[in-house]
């Protein structure tokens, strides 16, 4: 599978001036993430889900999990951590200067936020009055988009 951005919105992160030499970075867990779903809905049988996140570490040392481009333009460090269901990491990009610690604290936070096994709050996505994470969200969509396909068995 190819994955080629042709157009970015002047307001995307990913057309974001970056302190590390204009970085596709941002890009990264979009093209991941759709991906993923591009072979969750052609039907290809997988043997793991996974899910991709964008991290950024501030001057400050705080793990942003939604930033502006202003944000990124000023971060220490930004990273893409891709993780399957088991929460090992698939893939691991970094640029800028940081500390082995805080890249742990990086991966922590991604298991949080991508899979909803962390105990903060903070990074779990809304979805119809549920909390989850990121594989979570993705399972909960092809489990409703299968029933749908197959209502047509069940009336009949």
């Amino acid at each position: 599978m190819t994955c080629q951005v042709t157009a970015t919105p002047e307001t995307s992160l990913a057309s974001a001036r970056l302190p590390q030499a204009a970085s596709n970075l941002p890009l990264l867990p979009i093209l991941l993430n759709a991906a993923l779903l591009a072979l969750l809905n052609s039907t290809i049988p997988l043997e793991t889900t996974f899910a991709a996140g964008f991290f950024v570490i501030d001057d400050e040392k705080n793990i942003l999990t939604e930033s502006t481009s202003k944000q990124v333009d000023g971060a220490r460090s930004i990273h893409v951590l891709c993780l399957d269901a088991r929460g090992q990491v698939l893939l691991s990009e970094s640029e800028g200067k940081f500390k082995l610690e805080e890249w742990m604290e990086v991966v922590e936070h991604a298991k949080d936020i991508l899979l909803g096994s962390g105990s903060g709050e903070g990074g779990k996505m809304e979805v119809e009055d549920d909390t989850r994470g990121g594989i979570d969200l993705i399972r909960k969509t092809i489990t409703t988009r299968l029933a749908k396909q197959e209502a047509w068995r069940q009336s009949g």
